[in-house]
Formats: C-alpha cells, sequence, structure tokens
C-alpha cells in the first residue's frame, strides 16, 4: 500500500472512501471533493501562532462525510491557550449534521472552547474563564 501524504495534488478531481491518515496535502488550485469514510478527525494544537497539527486545509474543496463528526482536539501539555484555531478550511461540506468537540488530555481547563463554523470553515475558539477586572 502506498503513502501518499507528502505528495500536492492539484487540479479537479474527487477522493473517495479514504481516511484523513492517507490523504495527500492540497495545493492551492485544487478543486473537487474529498470522501471521508470517517466519522471523527484528530487535531493537536499548541499556541494560535503554530499551525494546527492534522488541520483539513483545501480551500477549493467539497469536504464529505456522513453524520455528525466529531473533532478530537488535544492540547499541547493539557492546556487550552486563548486563541482561535482553524480545524478545517475547505469550499464547502456535505453529509455533515453537526460538529462535536471532544478535549482530549486536557488537565488545565482554564479556557473555554468552542467550536465556531462559517461556511466550510471550522475554528476552535478559546477563550480565558474567569473574573475580568477593568480598572480606569
Amino acid at each position: 500500500r502506498s503513502n501518499f501524504t507528502e505528495v500536492i495534488l492539484s487540479g479537479v478531481g474527487e477522493l473517495a472512501g479514504v481516511t484523513r491518515a492517507s490523504l495527500p496535502q492540497f495545493g492551492d488550485d485544487f478543486t473537487g471533493a474529498v470522501v471521508l469514510s470517517e466519522t471523527a478527525l484528530d487535531f493537536g494544537i499548541s499556541t494560535p501562532a503554530s499551525p494546527v497539527e492534522g488541520a483539513f486545509v483545501a480551500k477549493g474543496a467539497t469536504l464529505a462525510m456522513t453524520g455528525e463528526i466529531t473533532l478530537n482536539v488535544e492540547p499541547a501539555n493539557g492546556r487550552l491557550k486563548t486563541g482561535s484555531y482553524t480545524l478545517v478550511d475547505v469550499a464547502a461540506t456535505q453529509g455533515v449534521s453537526g460538529w462535536r468537540l471532544n478535549l482530549v488530555g486536557v488537565t488545565d481547563p482554564r479556557g473555554r472552547a468552542k467550536l465556531v463554523v462559517s461556511g466550510g470553515k471550522v475554528v476552535l475558539e478559546v477563550a480565558m474563564s474567569g473574573v475580568v477586572l477593568v480598572v480606569k
């Protein structure tokens, strides 16, 4: 079985019945459909300035999956850091009935996390919880 994860795919086409781990990278000019057979995607995050490990970026593609999709997010050192993390960035989604956030290995739950979905973009927003003091 070949591993195409180092290949950059461009042009028009459809990839069907594949898993996220077996996908190539997508060039900026790729358009078409990516049909994943999974119902969960895994991500690793560290800081907002760092790339999201496992981010699914194919801005010209339609991502097709079935049902509610679980997004397993594991923050570095078990701590959520304030910021925005783009998990999925595609032209559109198809067959997805919803997105469910599953935080993995969080040992310091001070940050409040929520998913923001807009079109084909799914972003994890982390805000610090606690008391805000405003001094004038």
